[in-house]
């Protein structure tokens, strides 16, 4: 009869210890959980592009424009010229060195207008201006 005292009593003791334990598990999960809600909300709120997101954008737009885009060369976006324009916008200069129709590698200069639109979901391209000569200007509606 002892031994069944014992053996109850030992059961009763480690599922009283797993009770901690238990309690700093669903602590964890709720602490990680709610970072998570707090990064989306951060996320949410930001609406402003870094320097990083506006040179790879202009990179991308400047890449539609090039006869081989698979050949630009970018230099680093630290080198770009990142202008923020009155009306929310950006003004993006720099130079792209990639092969021209013939396979001649030449550079290029360009100058690029563009504003995130739609909650920064869109880009809308205001100007491109390449080597100094305007290649597009958007239409004022």
């Amino acid at each position: 009869m002892e031994n069944k005292i014992e053996h109850s009593f030992s059961i009763k003791r480690v599922l009283l210890g797993l009770i901690p334990v238990l309690v700093v598990i669903v602590g964890a999960i709720f602490i990680v959980s709610s970072n998570d809600k707090e990064q989306e909300v951060v996320q949410e709120i930001r609406k402003e592009p870094s320097h990083i997101e506006v040179c790879v954008q202009a990179q991308m737009l400047i890449e539609q424009t090039l006869k081989s885009p698979a050949t630009a060369d970018f230099p680093i976006c630290n080198d770009f010229s990142i202008t923020r324009t009155t009306d929310g916008g950006y003004i993006v200069k720099s130079y792209v060195d990639s092969q021209n129709g013939f396979g001649a590698l030449i550079r290029t200069d360009f100058s690029i207008g563009f504003s995130y639109v739609n909650g920064g979901t869109q880009v809308v391209t205001e100007f491109l201006t390449i080597d100094g000569n305007v290649e597009y200007v958007r239409e004022t509606e």
